[in-house]
C-alpha cells in the first residue's frame, strides 16, 4: 500500500544489525508477493524494485518499516532483487569483511526473505553485480550507473567470485524440495500458502498443542505473522501429501536450530506416519546443513503422541519447563 511513513533515510551505506537487516528482507519479500499477479501477466516472477539499498527504506525506530523510490521497478526474478538487497544491506564485497561471516549474515537475509524454491543467493549477488553493470554507461565520469558505479561493482564482483566457495560453504545448501514417497516437504509459498493454513490453526487440536496454546482460530494476518517469524528462525516447508490425482498439502514444519515445529492440520493423515517421516527428513536435511544437533521447542507432556515420535527417531528428553498456563512440557534433543 502506498502511503506517507514519517521516519529516518540513510543518507549513505553502512553498517547494519542483523534485525535491521533480516526486517528489509521481510519487507521486500511482502513487496514482491504483493506484485507477483501482476508481473505474472507480463511473463515474469516478480516485479523487482531495482533498487532495494538501505538508501531506499524508511526507518522507524530505527528499523527499516518502508520501502521507497520506486522509479527502477521492473518485472523480473526474485532472486536479482534479493542479491541486489543483501549485496548492499550487507557491503558484500567489502575487503575488510571476513567472507564466512559475510556468507553467515547472507544465510540470515534470506532466511527472512523466507523460501522460494530456486532462490538463488551466491549466485544471485554475482547476477545482480552484473546486472547493474549492464545499466551503467562507463563515458560518465561521476554519477547514478556511471563508470565509478562500474568500476566499483566489478570490484565487488571480483571479491564475491574469489570467495565464491567460502561464501556457499557459509551459506549452506539451498532449501530444495524433499520427498519420501507419497510425501513431500516443499518450501513455502506466501501469500498463496495462506489460505491453504488457515484451516489447519482453527482446529483445536492444532490450537490446543501450538505453543503458548491459543484459544481462538488464528486470522489470515496472524497465520502471515505466525510464518514470518518461523521464517526468520529457519526453513518452512509445507508438508504435502500424494492423494493421488496430485499433491494435497497437509501441514507445515520448520527446520530451525532452536525448534522444530511440525503440524500435521488435515486431520485424515494423522497417526498415519507422516509426522514420523517428515522429522526424517529434517534429520538428513540438518545433516546436509552440518548441524551437530536437534533441539525441539516445548512439547506438553500431555502431547503423547508427539512425544512417542520424537522418541521413535532417537531424541532425548532434556528440559522440562512449565508453558504460560502452567503446563508442564518438555524440550528434547538429538545429537547428529
Amino acid at each position: 500500500m502506498f502511503s506517507f511513513v514519517e521516519g529516518v533515510v540513510p543518507d549513505n551505506l553502512r553498517e547494519f544489525t542483523d534485525a535491521q537487516v533480516e526486517e528489509a528482507a521481510r519487507i521486500l519479500r511482502r513487496f514482491h508477493d504483493a506484485t507477483h499477479p501482476l508481473a505474472a501477466a507480463k511473463g515474469a516472477e516478480v516485479i523487482c524494485h531495482g533498487d532495494a539499498s538501505p538508501c531506499n527504506f524508511v526507518f522507524v525506530d530505527d528499523i527499516p518499516a518502508a520501502l521507497i523510490d520506486f522509479d527502477a521497478a521492473h518485472p523480473g526474478p526474485r532472486s536479482r532483487d534479493v542479491g541486489y538487497a543483501a549485496w548492499l544491506w550487507l557491503d558484500i564485497g567489502n575487503p575488510d569483511l571476513d567472507p564466512h561471516e559475510v556468507g553467515g549474515r547472507l544465510s540470515g537475509f534470506t532466511r527472512a526473505y523466507g523460501a522460494v524454491q530456486g532462490l538463488e543467493r551466491v549466485n544471485g549477488l554475482l547476477k545482480a553485480q552484473e546486472w547493474l553493470k549492464g545499466r551503467c554507461d562507463s563515458s560518465r565520469p561521476s554519477g547514478p550507473c556511471s563508470k565509478a558505479t562500474y568500476d566499483w561493482a566489478t570490484r565487488f564482483q571480483q571479491w564475491v567470485r574469489h570467495h565464491r566457495d567460502d561464501l556457499n560453504r557459509a551459506v549452506g545448501p539451498a532449501t530444495a524440495v524433499m520427498q519420501d514417497g507419497d510425501l513431500r516437504l516443499r518450501p513455502l509459498r506466501l501469500p498463496a500458502d495462506l489460505e491453504v493454513a488457515l484451516p489447519w490453526y482453527a482446529d483445536p487440536e492444532v490450537l490446543q498443542f501450538s505453543e503458548g496454546g491459543a484459544d481462538e482460530p488464528y486470522s489470515v494476518a496472524t497465520v502471515r505473522q505466525t510464518y514470518e517469524v518461523l521464517a526468520s528462525k529457519g526453513e518452512v516447508f509445507i508438508i504435502e501429501a500424494d492423494a493421488g490425482n496430485g499433491w494435497r498439502p497437509i501441514g507445515d514444519v520448520t527446520l530451525g536450530e532452536d525448534g522444530i515445529p511440525i503440524t500435521i492440520g488435515d486431520p485424515p493423515y494423522r497417526s498415519r506416519g507422516f509426522g514420523t517421516r517428515t522429522l526424517a527428513l529434517l534429520v538428513a536435511r540438518a545433516r546436509a546443513l552440518g548441524w551437530d544437533k536437534l533441539v525441539t521447542n516445548p512439547i506438553l507432556l500431555s502431547n503423547e503422541r508427539s512425544l512417542r515420535m520424537f522418541e521413535r527417531a532417537g531424541f532425548v528428553r532434556d528440559e522440562f519447563v512449565r508453558d504460560e498456563s502452567g503446563d508442564g512440557a518438555v524440550t528434547m534433543r538429538k545429537a547428529l
